[in-house]
């Protein structure tokens, strides 16, 4: 799957098409779309370079070779959001 991500951060935007293989969204989604997925890896990324500093086009994976603990941040960044959302799950 390749999705586009767009991203604004003062007044500009940059534009980014990120492949997710469904090997890559059960090794690393932890049970979460590969939007979301997508989405908290550019959380990821926001924290550590500017907009302009992220590669335009690249496979998920690929964000591991520049920074190592990517595939553990995401875990428990996306461990803690589900809990997060199952805590106010209203159909209990």
């Amino acid at each position: 799957m390749a999705a586009q991500w767009a991203g604004k951060q003062c007044g500009t935007e940059t534009v980014h098409e990120v492949r997710v293989s469904p090997r890559d969204l059960e090794r690393l989604g932890h049970g979460v779309t590969a939007e979301r997925l997508i989405e908290a890896s550019f959380e990821f990324l926001l924290e550590r370079e500017p907009k302009e500093a992220i590669l335009r086009q690249f496979a998920l994976p690929e964000i591991e070779s520049y920074f190592p603990e990517y595939a553990k941040k995401m875990r428990d960044l996306l461990q803690e959001r589900i809990a997060a959302t199952s805590f106010f799950d209203c159909t209990r």
